[in-house]
């Protein structure tokens, strides 16, 4: 009874309501939840809506309360000791943070990503100016960050974190580029040489690490969150000996705006082990001698819609989805992109792209905005 209570009163600091009447207040089907909550936080919340002990009607509003409130700040950190733990344990290798994101989550069936996300299964934040489908918001987010890097024909880019490919062929097939996509991700890359092969594309299993060549042009979309915080200098100094003096960097990531250099035990535990979202004044700090910043934008609101379109996909094949793979999948997901979108409205977190360069282009860059 007394879990009950001091998770009503909790919850009532974000103006959210237990079993209440407004669409983002929990309606609770089980009565551990509270003490579950309680004792575990962030990751006794997930868990408890997966095995739905409580949901709600508008779960992007609810997490748009709470997280905006700052409540996540006062709960039990036990899940975030842990994974400070586990990462002094490994030294932050960042090669064993690569592998853990590819084991846990970008290796499992890709028919179950293909269910929610568009036609070119770009799985990063798309671009939403004056477009409303997700197949045109992916078309539009590869071609700004094609023109970001100012690509010609001829030129030979590389995509670190390529993902499925799409970027890759969207990049060879628009602008006549040569390309090499490295990843870790067996399944992934499984899917790109057989879908681009007729491309004049490579798709290699290989960690940034190991790159030996060199190219005209580097993007790195949604992969910076993997590196680790300790491995941003020689992630841009790997990235930098791979460039032409005159080369281009386009890099995407998450941004955390909080300030509190961790992530949520929940999503590590269950979603991207050992992901991690950008502390920017670091990566600024350590670009510093090795890379020259040409161009930063910010454009949170657009993962806010990204994820939402994404559950609204999600949604329209729930029941193929729960046939397939079962309900506590589905219901994971749907909590995962809920979630974020809340975090994204409430501005605990950001998503960017930055343009690097080795030479002071400053001068002579032009940055490129929507729309194009």
């Amino acid at each position: 009874m007394m879990a009950k209570h001091v998770v009503q009163h909790f919850l009532r600091g974000a103006g959210i309501e237990c079993n209440g009447p407004n669409p983002w207040d929990p309606q609770i089907h089980d009565e551990r939840f509270y003490l579950r909550f309680m004792l575990k936080g962030s990751i006794g919340l997930g868990e408890s809506y997966v095995e739905r002990w409580w949901g709600c009607e508008r779960l992007d509003m609810f997490f748009c309360k709470f997280l905006g409130s700052g409540l996540t700040d006062l709960m039990p950190r036990a899940g975030v000791w842990r994974i400070k733990l586990r990462e002094a344990l490994m030294g932050l290798r960042s090669k064993i943070y690569s592998r853990r994101g590819a084991e846990s989550h970008y290796d499992l069936d890709r028919n179950f990503f293909f269910t929610f996300l568009g036609k070119h299964n770009n799985y990063t934040c798309l671009r939403w100016d004056g477009v409303s489908t997700v197949d045109d918001a992916e078309v539009q987010k590869m071609h700004l960050v094609c023109r970001k890097a100012q690509l010609q024909q001829g030129q030979r880019l590389l995509d670190i974190g390529c993902g499925w490919g799409g970027t890759l062929a969207y990049a060879a097939e628009n602008f006549g580029v040569r390309g090499v996509g490295i990843n870790v991700a067996e399944e992934q890359l499984a899917h790109a040489r057989k879908t681009y092969g007729y491309l004049p594309v490579e798709f290699r299993r290989q960690d940034y690490h190991d790159l030996d060549e060199k190219f005209d042009r580097v993007i790195s979309i949604g992969m910076i969150e993997h590196v680790g915080r300790r491995h941003y200098r020689e992630y841009l100094e790997k990235v930098r000996d791979v460039l032409p003096p005159d080369g281009l960097f386009v890099l995407q990531g998450i941004v955390d705006l909080t300030r509190r250099a961790t992530r949520d035990p929940w999503t590590d535990k269950y979603i991207w082990s050992g992901g991690m979202f950008v502390e920017l004044g670091r990566l600024r700090r350590d670009a510093e001698g090795v890379l020259y910043i040409l161009d930063e934008e910010y454009f949170g609101e657009d993962y806010d819609k990204t994820l939402m379109a994404w559950y609204e996909n999600l949604r329209k094949n729930r029941a193929a989805i729960i046939a397939k793979y079962g309900l506590e999948e589905y219901r994971k997901y749907e909590y995962l992109f809920n979630a974020c979108a809340g975090g994204f409205r409430s501005k605990r977190m950001t998503v960017g792209q930055i343009v690097f360069s080795p030479s002071d282009l400053r001068s002579t860059y032009k940055a490129v905005r929507l729309p194009l």
